[in-house]
């Protein structure tokens, strides 16, 4: 023994089970990367989402039966017509909501001890390699202030849309918990990022 300890890596996230989606993914993971450790999943529970996802359903319901009602109840061409106006109108709000409920549940971030995989969105899922990372700091403007923003080698940033403080509440964590020193908005969630990119520099995390 040379008297120094060995680099410890970083704990699983604050020792609570982890999501199911979070496990899932992982599996699908291992097909990508092989076998890993789950360090960080974002969100901490979907069920809130549901609520949103639900009240789409009823509202649609709702909005959709009646231009139908009228449609089929239209005495003249004219009701007929406004009818199908409203349900082309209708149909296409519900569409927009329902595609935000259904990337509100998509958007997640889940790290391991190979990289980060990101689910933007509707947009791609994207995975970085602890050795495609250079840094990771926060977003202090615009509308994603307060997000954390993976720095590439490349150059590339990329937001992290699972870290915006919008979703504080999905993520287990208060609004008041983004507030970082000199007024900065630091989320807590990049903490923990920096934190696990620390470690594989240190050597703490297996090298792919």
């Amino acid at each position: 023994m040379n008297g120094h300890t060995a680099p410890q890596p970083p704990q699983p996230q604050s020792g609570r089970p982890l999501p199911r989606w979070a496990q899932k993914r992982a599996a699908k993971l291992a097909e990508v990367w092989g076998p890993s450790r789950i360090l960080l999943a974002y969100p901490r529970t979907r069920l809130l989402l549901l609520v949103p996802a639900v009240a789409t359903a009823i509202a649609g319901g709702f909005f959709l039966g009646f231009p139908l009602v009228l449609i089929a109840a239209g005495e003249s061409r004219a009701t007929v017509a406004v009818g199908i106006g409203l349900l082309a109108l209708f149909a296409a709000v519900y569409a927009a909501v329902a595609l935000l409920v259904i990337g509100a549940v998509r958007t997640s971030i889940l790290v391991t001890d190979r990289g980060i995989e990101l689910r933007q969105f509707l947009r791609t899922t994207r995975h970085v390699r602890w050795d495609e990372l250079n840094r990771v700091e926060v977003q202090q403007s615009g509308y994603r202030t307060g997000a954390s923003v993976l720095v590439l080698t490349t150059g590339e940033r990329i937001v992290c849309l699972a870290t915006d403080p919008r979703r504080a509440v999905y993520n287990g964590y208060g609004i008041r918990s983004f507030q970082g020193p000199g007024g900065r908005v630091f989320s807590p969630i990049t903490a923990e990022l920096i934190d696990c990119h620390r470690a594989w520099q240190r050597g703490s995390l297996p090298r792919a």
